[in-house]
């Protein structure tokens, strides 16, 4: 058979041999492979070096940085909505439920809906009232979202107790207000202290002397030292998990 070598001026070898190329060209094959091998290397460099890096990176700020410049304000901001969307869920649900009333469709479609959107979950096609909490809860991927959406919906329910024992002191509703408003504020501590926020809450952290309405306070006082609260964890919140 013809040699499959290649003369120097790259046409093919005119010598006949019984093997694959001619004793003149037996290196070639080696020298052949060998180069394959080294631009497979050159091709899986650059891959790592180059091409790997700046299209991972675009994947990941995708992922957690959709609509902000940087990751940091991308999960404070799904931190703060998840807290601003238990509040809502509990307060309107709850509270429209005890009614025995539909939400509103424009409280729905502008206060509530947009919050699923950013924090990128589809709305939950349920009742509103616990099952739509327990539905949202249950399609959240780590228990951190989770035990954040936990605050918000603690922080609705100490304000509701503590509004039924404002409302009700000496009467039963009052009492029942003061044991529920005791098993809120023992859940909401542990939730603060899970994520990291209790300590940083300062005059804050001690939540009895916030969730309980003292005799001097009327529904306005209250209402507003309960703000304030929910103000503080979500300021600490975008100054402990901001990154």
């Amino acid at each position: 058979m013809q040699c499959l070598g290649r003369t120097q001026t790259l046409k093919r070898c005119k010598r006949q041999t019984p093997f694959v190329v001619c004793n003149h060209h037996r290196f070639q094959p080696l020298v052949a492979v060998i180069s394959l091998l080294g631009f497979v290397g050159l091709l899986a460099g650059l891959y790592q070096d180059a091409w790997k890096p700046v299209f991972s990176d675009d994947i990941q700020a995708s992922d957690v940085s959709v609509g902000h410049p940087d990751g940091k304000m991308a999960q404070e901001d799904r931190h703060v909505t998840l807290i601003d969307l238990g509040y809502k869920l509990f307060s309107y649900g709850i509270v429209e439920d005890a009614d025995h009333s539909s939400l509103d469709e424009n409280i729905w479609a502008q206060e509530i809906e947009p919050l699923y959107g950013r924090i990128g979950i589809s709305v939950v096609a349920a009742e509103f009232g616990p099952e739509t909490f327990k539905s949202t809860r249950e399609s959240l991927d780590n228990d951190r979202d989770k035990e954040f959406l936990d605050v918000g919906m603690l922080l609705a329910a100490g304000t509701l107790y503590g509004s039924a024992i404002l409302l009700h002191r000496d009467k039963p509703y009052g009492t029942q207000g003061e044991i529920g408003l005791k098993g809120v504020i023992d859940k909401l501590r542990h939730a603060l202290l899970s994520l990291g926020l209790l300590e940083g809450l300062g005059d804050y952290s001690d939540l009895e002397t916030h969730l309980y309405p003292s005799e001097a306070d009327t529904v306005d006082t209250y209402s507003v030292r309960q703000e304030m609260l929910r103000s503080a964890i979500v300021g600490e919140t975008r100054r402990r998990h901001g990154f």
